[in-house]
């Protein structure tokens, strides 16, 4: 906008024209400059805008803002504006400041408004209260929590609600649940689910379930992948899949992968035998026992 005379459109443009080669070559470095210092010349304004929502009392503004607060480390700020929002009625709201809460030692004030979202359908705050529900043995409680996340998609509360049903022995719904898990790429879920099938006698389907979740990274699933190719006759990858698992500190893939080097490199095999033992695995240090026993060539 002009103030005083009005300029004449055409001067102006003339005037816009020169003047741009000169402004162009002035202001560019200046902006580069901005720019790299910023990483985004539209952030000031973004936060300005957000902050803005945030003092008008916009719940979701104010929790925006809050997570922005919590990721910078200003853990006091960012309760207060999740507190704003809270208040305001806004469950998610509730259950940031639940969590924020908790990590300064605050638990009962914690678990109050942890619950109060709950109620209202906050499916974090379901899994949350269901976690908490587990460890005062109040497993009714328990599984209506996880069961209500569940059904809102949440996987880790499927995968959870599957193993209090298989331990209730309420397999086949058990099933259901860590299918739905298992197929939202959950490695708990996977191998659970394979582990499962596996006591059902259904083998194919337990070694596909325990090579996906082998594949997603579960040192145990590789192990219990690594014995069901052991005893269908497939040596070489059950001991490939051994050694995965040793070397992601599963102690039983220690163990597995010892037995099976042991005939040819006793050496090694005491080696994991001796990293399985250090772990915990009995069966490790009775096979360190029997080696030593055995004399030269076969060290302890």
């Amino acid at each position: 906008m002009w103030f005083g005379r009005k300029r004449n459109k055409r001067a102006s443009e003339k005037a816009s024209a020169k003047a741009s080669g000169k402004a162009g070559s002035d202001l560019a470095p200046l902006t580069r400059a901005i720019m790299e210092l910023s990483g985004d010349p539209g952030l000031d304004s973004r936060v300005a805008r957000q902050e803005r929502q945030a003092r008008s009392g916009d719940a979701e503004a104010l929790i925006r803002l809050g997570a922005r607060l919590l990721d910078e480390g200003r853990d006091a700020e960012a309760e207060q504006q999740f507190r704003r929002a809270a208040e305001l009625g806004e469950p998610l709201a509730m259950h940031n400041l639940s969590v924020v809460l908790g990590k300064a030692g605050r638990a009962a004030e914690a678990a109050s408004w942890q619950q109060r979202a709950a109620e209202l359908d906050c499916a974090p705050a379901m899994v949350g209260a269901g976690f908490r529900a587990v460890d005062e043995n109040r497993l009714a409680d328990a599984e209506r929590w996880f069961r209500g996340a569940a059904e809102q998609g949440e996987d880790q509360a499927a995968y959870i609600l599957g193993v209090l049903l298989s331990e209730a022995g309420r397999t086949a719904e058990a099933e259901r649940w860590l299918r739905a898990a298992a197929d939202k790429r959950n490695a708990e879920a996977m191998y659970s689910l394979a582990y499962l099938v596996q006591e059902a006698g259904r083998e194919p389907e337990a070694e596909l379930w325990y090579r996906r979740a082998a594949d997603e990274g579960h040192p145990q699933a590789m192990n219990n992948l690594g014995t069901v190719l052991r005893y269908s006759d497939r040596v070489a990858e059950a001991q490939e899949w051994f050694r995965r698992s040793a070397e992601a500190g599963e102690p039983m893939g220690m163990l597995n992968l010892g037995e099976l080097l042991e005939a040819g490199s006793p050496e090694r095999a005491a080696e994991w035998y001796r990293q399985a033992a250090r772990r915990g695995a009995a069966k490790a240090q009775r096979h360190l026992t029997r080696m030593a026993e055995q004399g030269p060539g076969r060290p302890a």
